[in-house]
């Protein structure tokens, strides 16, 4: 019988593999547009087909693992995450690598919710949190030495010295997974209502989630190029300064538990965090502030999204009662449409240096998100009221 811990720490190596293919691009940017002979602003296709992929397909596997096995679906996506990045070395030009991507995409999409649901088949009912919350760290790793190693690697060898890495990890990954991922059960296929996606609490979270998670990590994934701009900075400086994202999540991670202690509900918690990452998304775009104050905005907004993003879904997870699976199936998918549509979007400002209009655009997009929040929250005290 295979130990639960060895499956959560070989969960935790496959997620870091998801996090750091999924965010190292961030910070070898420049590097990939003269490899691939395209201008700076093609480049954020290669992140927005991932996201695109994992959009379309998230909700579609997620059905699926419950009907096929998942430790089938998990090495097959393994496998197709390790080929992948070896299969970009050798495209032979941008627009064969995007395709690429979406192979990626599709394979990351079957990697992270499948691996959750395997948790819940093989630990206990009250210790999956705890052991969603490890796996999970192993994400927020990737986040934070995805960008750092890869403009390590290309400043002191190669752009493909990334790929090559993430490429051996995964086979390795793999032929470990052979050995220990369990086989798991079929479940009995149930109907799903998909009227609980148009409940108007349910509605305005899943669209404020993708608002304000979609714009954040945009700002982040184009962060590089804005430090490039201002500074004289090398690759692998840029790449650890974007490093600090990743650190912030960390800390932000290991903050909830704290943060759920204080008597405030959770609307009322994301609402406030979100008026701070507002404040560090302008100071940072605006340029006002030194490089060590962007490093500062960068860390913060970190923080701030590793402590909204549980509290949000649990929020999701508290409205939607029977269908927790699809609402957050749907809810991932909405955050990577929103990726798709801001990252082409905030990078073309940002190579014309347009950042007065970006600087606008984060404050609508994310003030809408905050009075959707508070829509959520003053319907939850009414009805509260009501009770009373």
């Amino acid at each position: 019988m295979t130990s639960n811990r060895n499956v959560l720490f070989l969960s935790a190596v496959i997620v870091y593999l998801v996090g750091t293919t999924e965010f190292m691009l961030s910070s070898i940017m420049s590097p990939l547009a003269l490899a691939f002979e395209v201008s700076s602003e093609q480049i954020p296709w290669l992140i927005s087909s991932y996201a695109l992929a994992y959009t379309l397909t998230a909700p579609l596997i997620g059905y699926l693992s419950d009907r096929i096995d998942k430790r089938k679906i998990l090495l097959t996506a393994i496998l197709l995450l390790s080929l992948d990045s070896l299969a970009i070395i050798f495209s032979p030009n941008f627009s064969v690598a995007v395709i690429f991507r979406v192979i990626g995409g599709v394979a990351s999409a079957a990697l992270v919710p499948v691996i959750f649901s395997l948790i819940a088949d093989v630990i206990k009912r009250e210790n999956q949190a705890a052991a969603m919350g490890s796996v999970m760290m192993g994400m927020t790793v990737g986040i934070v030495t995805g960008p750092m190693l890869a403009g390590i690697l290309v400043q002191y060898f190669s752009w493909y010295s990334p790929f090559i890495l993430t490429s051996l990890c995964g086979l390795f990954a793999f032929s470990i997974s052979w050995f220990i991922l369990p086989s798991s059960k079929k479940n009995h296929t149930y109907p799903h209502s998909l009227s609980c996606l148009i409940q108007a609490n349910i509605l305005r979270l899943i669209i404020a989630k993708g608002l304000w998670n979609g714009v954040s990590v945009s700002i982040f994934l184009l962060s590089g190029e804005i430090i490039r701009q201002r500074t004289a900075l090398e690759t692998a400086e840029i790449g650890i300064i974007m490093g600090l994202f990743g650190i912030g999540l960390f800390i932000g991670n290991a903050l909830v538990a704290k943060i759920a202690k204080y008597k405030l509900q959770d609307a009322a918690k994301l609402i406030l965090i979100l008026l701070g990452i507002l404040v560090a998304l302008v100071l940072f775009i605006t340029g006002k502030l030194p490089l060590v104050g962007d490093c500062i905005c960068l860390l913060f907004i970190g923080v701030a999204l590793g402590v909204a993003s549980p509290v949000s879904t649990s929020l999701l997870a508290k409205e939607s009662t029977k269908n927790k699976g699809l609402v957050l199936s749907v809810s991932e998918s909405i955050n990577n449409l929103a990726l798709l549509i801001t990252i082409p979007a905030f990078s073309l400002l940002v190579t014309e240096n347009n950042l007065s209009t970006l600087v606008l655009s984060v404050i609508l997009i994310i003030s809408s998100a905050i009075f959707l929040v508070m829509a959520t929250l003053n319907l939850r005290v009414r009805k509260n009221r009501r009770y009373r």
